[in-house]
């Protein structure tokens, strides 16, 4: 029903909601929540009834300096009296959850402030602070320098002093931060009486940003201050005892999201940004944060929304109308399962950007793997002798390939004839990282050459009967070419001594062929060959390269994705079938439902948990 008759434009703009959304406050009987074009609008079933977030205006607010609220880039005034009725207002006091009173409201119409800055030694500290109360408590405890460059020392209090102050939307204000203090004094008749003092926190800097001009889409406030734990604490402190509370983690994305400021996959990407270790990972949540992938979806949405109109149309008035194109429609659900795959393509990158990429080194003892994994990081990770089995546990290292973090594993060598019970942990260790790396790099010493211990590794790791995709993508590394200069042997040579039997089991008829390096950790050779050939096999280049600014879906937007391109699926069979029209219906609800589920528009509670907790405290 919320999808099946697409509503006109003149349908919105009457119902009273959809105008509060859209700016057009022609009530202040209602909390204001949404303005502008807000991905919020393609929730036809809030329209119904108010969200749960939505409040009436407390009479203090409508008849305060809050009355002016910054739409999209438009003022929007809201009158001080209920248009309704024209009642006066009344001013009783804003209430916020506090340590004195619990009981107040935590529905997001209460102030949150955290501080946002880096560690406690940066130079410059940030506290941030979202919600109503952000410009009283700015007014509070902030005091502007005086024309003359000094504080105004004119006996007044902060609040006093910026009575008919209002702010400017995103305007920098140089000043001080104050607090009150008890002060203790001698009375007349001896004894001790107690008066209220500001005292100076820190010099500052104030930036109101106000309205949906802010990152919260509403009123937000930052105070620039020193670096150091003890300056931030303090200010942080002074605005909870003024009536906000401690931020949870993520929660100003939170706010940005219920605000229809940022949709959910964009969300995501800030998160990606903040946990970026690369460029690419970095360039990769920057395009989907601009809303590449908010695009891409929002046009698939579209026209699921369309088809289902039709065909629920159909369904309905299906002697009044002709029947339906069933070519046209296969179509239509064809071009929206290519779209889906083709997003679908980017989630194995998307993966390895967000959680990174593992790669096991691997070979008999002594064939240089600990030189390789030094030279691989730029770090003297692993100690290096020509004793072999000097390595008896994994040591770890991390390098950067095709624009992925990537840790690279230093195993034990893999032989037989183990010499004690410690050599014997390190060798069942290095099969096992083998198996669980993302890609495995065997190395052979060229000097050597391919032996009968070579030959044992890969039973070891792909027993007889077995097939080739038990083990993770792998690449051939013929190491320490630079000592058998002068041997007059060639590449193909050395690369040819690999038994006949043993490629065909790592290259089965009809899979892909296992890459050969040659390289040296001494000189350097081939270490960008060894790069290019394991981001290649674990899907992450192809032979023409990638964008860097294309956006790449994470686990859970890939998870949506694939729902949505299997009911499309079922979908495309049924229409070929001849099935009903109902049937149609169904598979098609439930790709727009995982579309849905994929921008947030129709999302639990536990899943937005599970999102933003990941956040960092003031963000």
């Amino acid at each position: 029903a919320e999808t099946a008759r697409p509503r006109t434009k003149k349908r919105q703009v009457d119902h009273p909601l959809v105008m509060l959304r859209r700016g057009f406050l022609k009530q202040s009987s209602y909390r204001w929540g949404h303005t502008g074009s807000s991905p919020a609008l393609a929730r036809p079933w809030l329209l119904a009834r108010p969200p749960s977030h939505w409040r009436p205006l407390p009479s203090s607010v409508v008849g305060s300096g809050l009355s002016s609220l910054h739409g999209s880039g438009r003022r929007v005034e809201v009158s001080r009296t209920s248009s309704s009725n024209n009642a006066s207002t009344s001013s009783a006091p804003l209430s916020f959850p506090t340590a004195s009173n619990p009981g107040a409201e935590d529905d997001g119409d209460d102030t949150i402030a955290a501080v946002v800055s880096g560690g406690p030694n940066c130079s410059v500290g940030i506290v941030r602070i979202s919600g109503p109360a952000a410009v009283p408590i700015l007014k509070s405890i902030f005091v502007r320098t005086s024309r003359s460059g000094s504080p105004a020392l004119d006996g007044l209090g902060a609040a006093e002093r910026n009575a008919t102050w209002e702010p400017c939307s995103h305007r920098v204000y140089h000043g001080h931060l104050v607090e009150a203090a008890s002060v203790k004094a001698g009375g007349e008749d001896g004894g001790r009486s107690v008066a209220a003092k500001e005292v100076v926190v820190d010099e500052a800097l104030a930036i109101p940003m106000l309205g949906r001009r802010s990152y919260t889409a509403e009123d937000v406030v930052e105070f620039q201050t020193h670096g150091g734990s003890i300056c931030t604490r303090r200010v942080l402190d002074c605005c909870v005892a003024l009536g906000a509370r401690v931020a949870k983690p993520g929660e100003f994305t939170y706010r940005a999201f219920m605000n229809g400021r940022l949709d959910l996959t964009q969300a995501e990407a800030v998160a990606s940004v903040i946990n970026a270790r690369t460029v690419e990972a970095a360039d990769a949540a920057l395009a989907g944060l601009d809303g590449g992938l908010r695009d891409l979806v929002e046009g698939m949405r579209a026209s699921c929304v369309g088809l289902l109109a039709r065909v629920d149309a159909h369904i309905d008035y299906e002697d009044e109308m002709e029947p339906l194109d069933r070519g046209e429609i296969l179509e239509m659900c064809k071009d929206l399962r290519r779209s889906a795959g083709e997003a679908l393509g980017t989630a194995r990158r998307g993966k390895f950007l967000e959680s990174g990429l593992t790669v096991a080194l691997i070979g008999a003892p002594n064939v240089g793997k600990s030189s390789l994994l030094n030279a691989l990081s730029g770090a003297e990770k692993a100690i290096v002798t020509e004793i072999a089995g000097t390595t008896r546990d994994i040591v770890e290292a991390t390098t950067d390939m095709g624009g992925v973090a990537t840790k690279l594993l230093d195993t034990a060598g893999i032989r037989e004839d183990v010499s004690d019970m410690v050599e014997e942990l390190g060798v069942q260790r290095s099969s096992a990282a083998a198996r669980a790396a993302d890609a495995v790099v065997m190395v052979v010493n060229s000097q050597v050459g391919w032996g009968e211990r070579e030959t044992q590794i890969v039973d070891s790791l792909l027993p007889p009967g077995s097939g080739s995709s038990e083990l993770p993508p792998l690449v051939l590394v013929f190491n320490q070419v630079d000592a058998i200069e002068g041997s007059g042997l060639t590449p193909a040579e050395i690369i040819s001594a690999v038994p006949t039997h043993v490629m065909e089991r790592l290259e089965p008829p009809g899979g892909p062929e296992v890459p050969k390096v040659l390289t040296s950790a001494v000189t350097g050779e081939g270490m960008p060959d060894i790069r290019k050939e394991v981001t290649r096999i674990v899907g992450l280049k192809g032979e023409d390269g990638y964008s860097k600014s294309v956006w790449q879906l994470n686990t859970r937007q890939a998870a949506c994705l694939q729902v949505c391109s299997d009911r499309l699926e079922e979908l495309i069979t049924a229409v070929e079938e001849g099935w009903p029209v109902d049937c149609c219906a169904v598979h098609l609800r439930g790709a727009l439902q995982a579309l849905n589920e994929l921008t947030g528009s129709d999302v639990t509670e536990d899943v937005l948990d599970s999102i933003f907790s990941q956040f960092c405290i003031g963000k």
